[in-house]
């Protein structure tokens, strides 16, 4: 850019148009702000046309091809234009960054082929070339090629002009700026002199000395009175002398007249052999002779002699009248001057021309031997000069060569003989090796000079110097792609890649060598890294291969199980082309159709009939709409082979062209018959709904009510619009507000909420008794994602069920008392008839049997006095029953005491409470009568709750009853006691499904275990 720019400057200022051929990376938008930094007013050049920004694609390659005769007759016709523009030239520059290394030759032979064009033409052409991208070969060839090269060298451009091409171009150069001298009587020495040139070429005026030769012409007139003339190929006459004045005053005056003398002297004089004459009448009517001088084997001219008539013919002077005034000469000048003509013998011209024939071979022997002697001085001079040109141009060119080669990025080591002693190299090599510029490189050189800056290893192992690839090519072995290490003191290792060829003397014996390397450790650094990320690719190519194996067996399941969702879902796909009028259809397609799958799909005919007659006109317009741009979805009916018929879906759209032509119809088709089925069923459910008296509630799991039928208005008093969107514990009392939050909670956990009874709030502020059924709105993961609740307003049937429980309660009520008196009454009849006996068994039978039904008479009593008719609190009545059956037995438990602890809330029903009444009543009775000989001791009650399960509602009791008397043997078992007390005891509590445990240790203990279903 530092060059490029100031030179596009330069151009501008001086009024000539610019072009810059780029290359990428550079883009035209960054040359533009390149340009912009130092030229302000660039926009105004751009906009003007005066500079031109194009990519190489336009200016040097076209479709990838480089064609250098189209490139440089396209520079001169493009230089035609501009001048004719009014600019003063044409600058160029062009990017080379695209060339190929296969295409350099061919660009090479470009830049010659353009400079010999340009080189007189007001173009001047800048070419930058990147030193990376070239060789040491490519750097000289764009040295030589150019004028001049400018090189940046460690931040300084430096130029390097080319000698040889100052040399070439400075004589033609020199012979363009001065202008010949006129052409002057003589020898033309320069055309003689010059060794190019050929026989073939010379002119005659370039062999005779015309001065000495006319000078000599005018002796010979005086004394021969012969007309005479040298006349080369051209008809130029070059000397003459004794001309008639018919031809120079009339004849070569006249344009047409002139034509036929020149004429004559170049077309009828052809064709004489050399030391023979012709004789032939001139195209003016006169005679002429003349006889050729040939140089070399080359005819160069004639000898001319002529303008004279036999003096044996008559002269036809109305043929010369009638040429003069055909011409317009003045007739009777022109027959003066025909009377002056002279006439001559035939002996006399034969004479004549025998002594020119001789004068003619004269001159060819003395001209063709001067051009030869000429030609070789002059070639002798010209060795001579070219020996010392060529001298000049070796020393400039190995200057130029040690310039170019301190340039170039390229360690360049030159051996001097075939034992590599003695090695120097370019400046770049002696940085390489760390030695002062100009001294011994070479590691075989005696010690005390052998450089030890450095030492020379490859794969790992150190050379030695005869191994080394100076010494080996020095030796007559060519290197080619040689790589080995540089290792220096301080560990650095520098890594090179180059050729070492071997330099021969005359017959062929090796004579030193030429090395060339260049510095490959930054590219080894990346090798390495290169390996490491392509080891890593491997890597990363293996795992996403199995993750495509994988992708692929993926896809290939996704289109199995796409292809089984489609036959489950009875969705087909169609495609129309609408200007084959093929038609595809997928296998599900035909199965919707109630065809057999084939290659290619019914016809747009097949498919009408296919369609119910009622809906053929709707589907023909909605494909008419279709072709003109409008998709579209449509449900018709469809009837199949055996008749039946099927709803299905049927969604398509129209693709057209870019001229909007329509180009194909595809889309989908859907059985729907069983959603239109159900649809149906939905409708009718919902109709349901909407006509049924409760209220059918939908709510979101947050409790946002989002439906609302008739029912609910017409219990709740909302009507539907005022209540969506809105909590639904707005329908809760003040006192239970909450309670539909917890029970939607249950829900989210799947319990069932049936009929569950609470009371609701209506729009109006009354309080009314509901029956709520909850049940979840599922997703299709199956996620709860609403509620949709059922309430019936129970107000009426709860004021009926709490009257006909009040009539229940009394008709109980008159039960247990009934119940109860006809025990007492049962009760007085047993002792009424115990009077009538006096054996003391039967009376104890008597009064055991009374005890019995006062015990059940006592669970009547409770449960006709108590608040509950089903259930009774049994440890109040355990008191009063112990109670009885001490008043009972009180003959006999006065020193008897009677320890109770017994559980609260303890609620049986009669189920429980009359079989363990009847237990407790046979337990302690028989401790009253059999357990304590000093008629003193103790007894003890315990009802106590063991466990209990609250989902169940279901708790373990036990009942322990037990004395401190003389007990029970202990071989006895309870199950072999024949007392009918003890048997009943065991009946009741397998009636309790219970277990009982007696124990004999310290009196007599029995515990019993038994569950019972309590009330929540």
């Amino acid at each position: 850019m530092e060059i490029l720019i100031p030179y596009f400057k330069s151009g501008l200022e001086n009024n000539e148009l610019c072009v810059w051929i780029i290359s990428k990376p550079l883009e035209v938008g960054g040359a533009k702000e390149a340009l912009r930094t130092t030229i302000p007013d660039i926009d105004v050049y751009l906009a003007k046309g005066q500079i031109e920004i194009v990519p190489q694609t336009q200016g040097h390659v076209n479709e990838g091809i480089f064609d250098s005769e189209q490139v440089i007759n396209g520079w001169v016709n493009k230089l035609d234009r501009v001048l004719s523009r009014g600019y003063e030239g044409l600058r160029v520059a062009g990017a080379t960054s695209w060339l190929k290394k296969e295409d350099w030759d061919d660009f090479v032979a470009y830049e010659k082929k353009a400079d010999s064009s340009i080189r007189k033409r007001p173009i001047i052409s800048l070419c930058p070339y990147f030193l990376e991208m070239c060789s040491a070969a490519d750097i000289i060839d764009v040295t030589f090629n150019h004028q001049f090269a400018l090189i940046k060298r460690e931040g300084k451009w430096e130029r390097i002009d080319n000698s040889g091409w100052e040399n070439l171009s400075g004589k033609k150069q020199a012979e363009e700026a001065i202008p010949l001298e006129e052409p002057r009587p003589g020898l033309n020495l320069e055309n003689i002199f010059s060794p190019s040139q050929e026989m073939a070429n010379l002119e005659l005026a370039d062999i005779i000395d015309i001065g000495a030769v006319q000078s000599l012409m005018n002796d010979f007139y005086e004394f021969s009175h012969v007309t005479i003339g040298l006349v080369d190929l051209k008809g130029n006459v070059l000397v003459w002398v004794g001309w008639q004045d018919i031809c120079t005053r009339f004849h070569r005056v006249h344009p047409e007249a002139c034509k036929h003398c020149i004429e004559s002297d170049t077309k009828l004089s052809a064709g004489v052999a050399p030391g023979e004459f012709k004789l032939y009448r001139c195209k003016n009517n006169m005679w002429d002779v003349a006889t050729p001088i040939v140089v070399g084997g080359q005819h160069v001219g004639n000898i001319f002699s002529g303008q004279f008539f036999f003096e044996d013919e008559p002269l036809d002077y109305e043929l010369f009248r009638a040429q003069a005034r055909k011409y317009g000469f003045n007739e009777e000048e022109y027959i003066a001057a025909l009377e002056k003509v002279p006439r001559l013998s035939r002996g006399y011209v034969d004479t004549v021309m025998s002594f020119f024939m001789k004068f003619a071979h004269m001159i060819s022997q003395l001209s063709y031997t001067n051009v030869r002697l000429a030609q070789s001085l002059t070639e002798r001079e010209s060795l001579v000069d070219a020996l010392r040109e060529s001298e000049k141009c070796e020393r400039a060119r190995s200057d130029e060569m040690a310039v170019l080669l301190d340039a170039v990025p390229t360690a360049v080591w030159i051996a001097h003989d075939s034992r590599a002693l003695h090695i120097t190299g370019n400046r770049l090599s002696y940085e390489w090796l760390r030695i002062p510029l100009g001294s011994n490189a070479s590691k075989s050189s005696p010690p005390g000079e052998r450089p030890e800056t450095f030492k020379v290893f490859r794969n790992g192992v150190e050379l030695s110097p005869v191994d080394l690839p100076l010494h080996v090519s020095a030796a007559g072995t060519e290197l080619l792609d040689y790589e080995f290490d540089f290792v220096y003191p301080d560990g650095v290792i520098r890594h090179v890649l180059g050729n070492a060829r071997p330099l021969h003397d005359e017959i062929g014996n090796p004579r030193g060598s030429v090395a060339a390397f260049i510095d490959i450790t930054e590219r080894k650094r990346a090798e390495e890294a290169l390996q490491k990320a392509y080891d890593n690719l491997e890597e990363k190519v293996k795992e996403r291969t199995a993750e495509l194996e994988e992708a692929c067996k993926a896809l290939v399941e996704n289109e199995r199980r796409l292809s089984e969702a489609q036959k489950m879902a009875h969705i087909g796909i169609w495609d129309w082309d609408l200007v084959t009028d093929e038609m595809y259809w997928s296998d599900e397609a035909f199965r919707i159709a109630g065809c057999s799958p084939r290659k290619s799909g019914l016809s747009y005919t097949d498919i009408l009939n296919l369609i119910h007659p009622d809906d053929r006109e709707y589907v023909d317009n909605t494909v008419k709409r279709a072709l003109k741009g409008k998709p579209f979805g449509i449900d018709p009916r469809i009837v199949l082979a055996d008749g039946e018929n099927r709803v299905v879906h049927v969604q398509g759209e129209v693709v057209f062209d870019e001229k909007n032509n329509p180009l194909r119809m595809r889309g989908a088709v859907q059985d729907i018959t069983e959603s239109k089925r159900a649809e149906e069923k939905i409708k009718i459910l919902a109709d349901a709904v909407e006509s049924s008296d409760d209220a059918i509630i939908t709510k979101s799991l947050d409790g946002i009510i989002t439906s609302w039928n008739k029912g609910a208005e017409q219990i709740y008093g909302y009507l539907a619009e005022e209540i969506l969107g809105k909590n639904a514990s707005i329908l809760e009392p003040f006192h239970l507000k909450g309670d539909m939050k917890q029970l939607t909670e249950k829900i989210k956990r799947k319990e069932k909420i049936q009929r569950h009874r609470t009371l609701g709030l209506k729009k109006d502020g009354t309080i009314i008794n509901v029956s709520i059924t909850l049940s979840p709105i599922f997703d299709a993961s199956g996620e709860p994602v609403a509620v949709s609740a059922i309430a019936r307003d129970i107000t009426e049937r709860i004021r009926a069920e709490e009257a006909l429980a009040k009539i229940e309660d009394a008709r109980k009520k008159e039960i247990h008392h009934r119940i109860k008196n006809n025990l007492q009454v049962i009760s007085s009849l047993l002792d009424l008839q115990a009077e009538k006996f006096r054996d003391k068994d039967v009376l104890e039978a008597f009064r055991e049997s009374q005890s019995r039904v006062l015990s059940m008479s006592l669970i009547h009593e409770e449960l006709y006095k108590g608040g509950e008719t089903d259930t009774l609190d049994f440890s109040t009545y355990l008191e009063k029953l112990a109670e009885n059956l001490f008043r009972t037995y009180s003959f006999r438990s006065k020193n008897i005491c009677l320890s109770m602890n017994l559980e609260e809330n303890a609620f049986f029903n009669m189920d429980i409470a009359v079989p363990l009444g009847i237990i407790v009543n046979e337990l302690v009775s028989n401790s009253l009568k059999h357990a304590f000989t000093e008629k003193e001791g103790d007894i003890r009650i315990r009802l106590c709750r063991e466990e209990s399960d609250c989902e169940m509602s279901k708790s373990l009791f036990s009942l322990t009853i037990s004395d401190n008397g003389k007990g029970i043997p202990e071989n006895v078992e309870l199950e072999s006691v024949e007392s009918l007390g003890l048997q009943l005891v065991n009946i009741l509590v397998d009636q309790l499904d219970g277990n009982i445990k007696l124990k004999h240790d310290q009196g007599t203990e029995c515990r019993i275990e038994f569950k019972v279903m309590e009330r929540s």
